[in-house]
């Protein structure tokens, strides 16, 4: 890390002193040779650690910086992942909630969501409350069709 930053700064250092230099002279062949010699140093600045075989070292940080790059990719994903089961989890309980209230029901639901290939998706309900066997019947009927919450993974208590 500390050779990439010297690195840089020598390049820097190099184009601030040829830039300043030229800016100092007049017009004229001294100026253009000290813009062509500048030029010359700047590349050899860049081309450094190619010429002092260093590459081994650049490419080191190269590879470090991408590992950083995914890692960070990851987490992001990771925590996006996080975030999108939440809410499926939340939208998926005020659903059924909203369902037993219209059936005339009190209910406490929980849900919990599994990792689908591309998406979370909502894989068993529980429901706490006293339901008829009507109302449970339509609540489950209605689980398994617009939640594909099969009955098997639909569990309730008292």
């Amino acid at each position: 890390m500390e050779a990439l930053r010297t690195y840089l700064l020598g390049i820097a250092v190099t184009v601030m002193a040829v830039t300043l230099l030229s800016a100092l002279l007049k017009e004229g062949v001294i100026r253009r040779a000290v813009r062509l010699a500048g030029g010359v140093v700047l590349i050899l600045a860049v081309l450094g650690p190619l010429l002092r075989n260093e590459l081994d070292a650049f490419g080191s940080y190269l590879t470090e910086l991408k590992m950083r790059e995914d890692a960070l990719q990851t987490g992001i994903e990771v925590e996006n992942a996080d975030v999108l089961e939440r809410i499926i989890r939340r939208e998926t309980e005020a659903y059924i909630l909203d369902k037993a209230a219209a059936l005339g029901a009190e209910v406490t639901v929980t849900v919990t969501v599994e990792q689908g290939d591309h998406y979370p998706y909502p894989y068993t309900a529980t429901l706490a409350g006293t339901l008829t066997e009507a109302q449970k019947e339509a609540l489950s009927e209605d689980l398994e069709l617009s939640l594909a919450i099969p009955k098997e993974r639909q569990v309730y208590t008292p």
